[in-house]
């Protein structure tokens, strides 16, 4: 007995591929992108003070630091994804926030610190597979200080 190999019509294999893409098209390698953070309160707001935004939204994965020039009143808002417990600490604050899906922000303000003008740590203290959204507002600088705070140090 002779074996004689099968031969596919050039029609079929094209009418084959067109059916199977649309199904492989469904099994891609890419991880889904994050769901975004909700907005972020408007800076100051439930404070009733004239603050602006010095430093944010940044956006880290476990822990982290950030520097910022301390000006008359401080306010820190953060917001987490995950599962955990996250920290934020610095001289001018300090709080924790229990994550959840993203959607509430807490946050802490000092106001009348006896630091402006000081460069100061704030450290995010997170579990390694926790998202945070930080941002750091504060009053507005005065326009001596906003040219010291301009100029380049070394």
């Amino acid at each position: 007995m002779a074996c004689r190999a099968a031969r596919i019509r050039p029609g079929w294999a094209i009418g084959l591929m067109i059916l199977c893409v649309p199904l492989l098209g469904g099994c891609s390698t890419r991880p889904a992108p994050a769901p975004a953070f909700a907005a972020m309160p408007l800076p100051g707001s439930g404070y009733g003070l004239n603050l602006t935004t010095i430093l944010g939204p940044v956006t880290g994965t476990g822990p982290g630091t950030i520097t910022i020039t301390v000006r008359r009143a401080v306010s820190i808002t953060l917001g987490c994804r995950g599962k955990g417990l996250v920290w934020v600490r610095s001289p001018v604050g300090a709080f924790a926030a229990v994550c959840g899906d993203g959607g509430a922000f807490v946050g802490g303000l000092d106001s009348d610190t006896h630091m402006a003008g000081q460069r100061v740590a704030i450290r995010v203290i997170a579990p390694a597979h926790v998202t945070w959204e930080l941002r750091v507002d504060g009053t507005p600088l005065k326009p001596a200080q906003a040219g010291r705070a301009a100029s380049p140090q070394a």
